[in-house]
């Protein structure tokens, strides 16, 4: 079965398959009947797969878009405006609505050339569109990104790849500051393979092409936005020494529920600090990842309904959250 949906954003649907496609709603409907065509003509006209053909054939998908790229040059052909929109403690338990709330913003990614995302479709479950970025990435966190960690997690065994192959690195009261601190029984630096390491030890022996840096909630209070700020420095060099060929992504530091709020951590340093790494990023040729946008209410605070912790520390993740995380990372791609 073919089914095509024509609007801002494009879905066809096929036995195996998803396609997602996003554009200017100034298409016409002849940009959905050439889609139509390709998807009768790679399917066989709707022939059914054989039960040894696997969903995920890369010769399957290689295939198949080489014949979206053939479409594709047709629609650029009709028109060229295609455009892609685009701290210690484990989570309480999780709502279970899945609706984003008033007042979460969407992430936005740059406008580009048209893409088409195939992803495959066994059975029940789902990969999420541009996975595959993150196959080689490494996340590296506090119990922020634990949480992260426990949902990617959660998401995959329940059949969606969200994040890829991504690995993490996470542990809770992790910052700059004690990641630079000696290893020992009481540390809290993340396990790799069962070994407590360094970090810049243990994204070496990841492998990880991207590292995608989450730090600086347990460090703010402690140590102030400079200092935080230089220990961070000095964290990725370390990094970038024995993983010289890895690109770093820098993740703004999530805000705090309203009411919260302590003398020295709060949403004003927390936002002194965002800043401050978004100019970091700038002048070091990192990449700022704004993931604190998307989960503020209009007033800055931590949307309520993100928020697994609202009567003790006001800073950890739900579900919602972190699915809103997730298609903030996949607007990287």
């Amino acid at each position: 079965m073919v089914t095509l949906n024509v609007g801002k954003t494009d879905r066809i649907e096929m036995d195996n398959m998803v396609i997602t496609m996003k554009w200017n709603s100034s298409f016409s409907l002849r940009v959905s009947a050439l889609l139509a065509a390709a998807c009768i003509l790679f399917t066989g006209c709707g022939q059914q797969p054989s039960a040894s053909s696997k969903p995920d054939s890369l010769d399957s998908i290689a295939s198949f878009s080489e014949g979206l790229e053939t479409v594709s040059s047709g629609l650029a052909a009709s028109d060229s405006s295609l455009t892609e929109s685009n701290p210690s403690q484990a989570p309480v338990s999780e709502p279970p609505s899945t609706s984003k709330p008033s007042g979460a913003t969407s992430p936005s990614s740059p406008q580009t050339n048209s893409q088409v995302s195939i992803v495959s479709k066994p059975d029940n479950s789902t990969v999420l569109y541009g996975e595959h970025f993150f196959d080689d990435a490494v996340f590296v966190g506090d119990s922020v990104s634990l949480k992260l960690k426990y949902y990617a997690m959660k998401q995959r065994k329940d059949g969606f790849h969200t994040l890829g192959d991504a690995q993490f690195l996470v542990s809770g009261s992790l910052g700059s500051g004690n990641s630079l601190m000696p290893v020992t029984s009481d540390s809290v630096h993340p396990t790799y393979q069962g070994q407590k390491m360094t970090l810049d030890e243990s994204i070496c022996k990841s492998g990880a092409n991207k590292v995608f840096l989450m730090l600086g909630m347990n460090d703010i209070g402690l140590y102030g936005v400079d200092k935080a700020m230089e220990n961070l420095d000095t964290l990725i060099n370390q990094i970038r020494a024995k993983s010289p060929h890895a690109s770093i992504y820098l993740q703004s530091v999530t805000p705090m529920l309203k009411g919260m709020e302590k003398t020295k951590l709060n949403n004003t340093t927390i936002q002194a600090y965002n800043k401050r790494l978004s100019a970091y990023c700038e002048a070091k040729g990192y990449t700022d990842v704004d993931v604190a946008s998307s989960m503020m209410d209009p007033d800055g605070y931590l949307i309520a309904e993100f928020c697994s912790d609202p009567e003790s520390m006001g800073i950890h993740f739900t579900d919602l959250a972190c699915s809103v995380w997730v298609d903030t990372l996949n607007s990287l791609v």
